[in-house]
């Protein structure tokens, strides 16, 4: 995997291409990720805090520890995607298929928590 580490507070990443990225303490709150491909990325304590990935696609992304509160991940392509310990307070799904994402201790957008119903935030948005 190629390991990068930036600061990129509100920065428009339409359309890149990071496939196997991995980005450690990444600070981009605000940031746009539209119709990015990220697949098969790992994003570590990262804040993603009101980003927006509307239409990307992050096939296999591992988010662990990342703060996503208030992230639009709208129409993303979330296949095999795993939140483990992921706050996603306020995110939006909207138009978003959840069927393979993996929950682990995730806060989920209404503010529960996926452990206590199901390992799941389905139900919970």
């Amino acid at each position: 995997m190629k390991r990068l580490s930036v600061s990129a507070n509100g920065a428009l990443l339409y359309s890149v291409n990071f496939l196997s990225a991995y980005f450690n303490d990444l600070s981009a709150p605000n940031s746009a990720w539209v119709e990015a491909s990220v697949r098969n990325s790992n994003f570590t304590s990262s804040d993603l805090s009101g980003a927006s990935f509307y239409r990307a696609d992050l096939t296999g992304t591992a988010f662990v520890g990342v703060n996503l509160t208030n992230a639009g991940l709208g129409q993303a392509r979330l296949d095999g995607v795993n939140f483990t310990d992921v706050d996603l307070t306020g995110a939006n799904f909207t138009y978003t298929d959840l069927s393979t994402v993996a929950w682990f201790n995730t806060i989920c957008p209404d503010g529960t928590n996926s452990d206590t119903h199901g390992d799941t935030c389905v139900g919970h948005l």
